[in-house]
């Protein structure tokens, strides 16, 4: 498992988007850095695991789908919901992933939660044998995935019902709003799973 991957295939494309465009590229330009290195981390995620890796999947597709869709329609609207277009699908991977072996944030919380190899090791066993942790990160990642869809839908209404002038930094909020409900929901969770591995017991 890649310890940060999850957090490098989310970060990379925001990066890359939002330095283009602070150099004073076009919103066009960024999301095209932004989905070419979504799909960079794809193929080396892929060749590295022998595998397709959904995340960095998304997150490229999203990218382009909004690059062209921008294209197209030269809708200032429709470029207030560029984060949408990554964030639906993307929680909807995140829903997904939560019915396999390896939920798409577990990587995210062992790398924050972790901090000793004692605790590893327990980490690995508790995914391996215990119900007890696989169920909490099933539950914490549907959590993320179902508030973000929610919120993406939120973008979308926002952008098309409210003047342009007041849907710029009423989406903005939205991505923030996400977060923070997310964190509050999970945090009984994430307290409980902290407290176990500092115990060193499941």
């Amino acid at each position: 498992m890649r310890k940060f991957g999850v957090l490098v295939d989310m970060a990379v494309p925001v990066a890359l988007y939002y330095a283009f465009t602070g150099l004073g590229g076009s919103q066009r330009a960024g999301l095209l850095a932004a989905a070419a290195g979504s799909a960079a981390l794809a193929v080396v995620a892929a060749v590295r695991s022998r595998r397709l890796v959904a995340l960095p999947v998304v997150m490229a597709l999203g990218a382009l789908l909004s690059l062209a869709a921008g294209l197209v329609s030269g809708s200032d609207r429709l470029l207030l919901v560029r984060e949408a277009l990554v964030g639906i699908p993307l929680g909807l991977v995140f829903v997904a992933t939560a019915f396999t072996g390896d939920p798409v944030l577990a990587a995210v919380y062992r790398a924050v939660l972790v901090k000793n190899a004692e605790q590893d090791t327990l980490w690995t066993n508790g995914l391996a044998k215990g119900a007890w942790l696989r169920g909490r990160l099933r539950t914490m990642t549907i959590t993320w995935g179902l508030v973000g869809v929610a919120g993406s839908l939120a973008q979308v209404v926002a952008a098309y019902r409210l003047p342009v002038s007041t849907a710029v930094w009423v989406t903005n909020l939205i991505v923030p709003a996400i977060i923070v409900t997310a964190c509050v929901l999970c945090g009984p969770s994430v307290s409980r799973i902290r407290a176990s591995l500092q115990d060193c017991r499941p």
